[in-house]
């Protein structure tokens, strides 16, 4: 500890310095919980149960921002596995990203927005799928 000394900080002081990582930033996980940090994606085999990829991205990024990442392993495959996830992976832009790759997803449809417990015409009007 002679290296706090010879800067003049008390070691309590230094102790008491949180870790600063420019990267992170402030995530939603609904809209009443906030959380800052950093997120954890994970790519499992089912058969195994083991864990084949881990991507880490800041806490304002999209969960299914780092995709690419997680399957990269996996896209060059003849026998692609099925990509299971949340309603995250459920929007019309990923859906056809994934399955132009050869991967069928299988994900839940997210909720509908509308007061009235509908999808808007907006969202209606751009997506042609069915739920599965």
């Amino acid at each position: 500890m002679e290296g706090c000394a010879e800067k003049g900080l008390p070691v309590r002081h230094l102790a008491a310095q949180p870790i600063r990582y420019p990267e992170a930033r402030h995530g939603h996980k609904s809209r009443n919980r906030n959380f800052d940090g950093f997120k954890t994606h994970l790519s499992l085999d089912p058969d195994s149960e083991l864990i084949d990829e881990v991507a880490v991205s800041a806490g304002n990024v999209s969960d299914r921002d780092p995709i690419d990442e997680l399957l990269a392993p996996v896209a060059d495959l003849e026998d692609k596995p099925t990509v299971y996830g949340d309603c995250a992976y459920a929007d019309g832009d990923t859906l056809d990203q994934l399955e132009g790759q050869g991967f069928e997803v299988r994900a839940k449809v997210p909720p509908a927005a509308n007061k009235q417990g509908r999808f808007s015409k907006a969202i209606s009007a751009s997506t042609s799928r069915t739920a599965r």
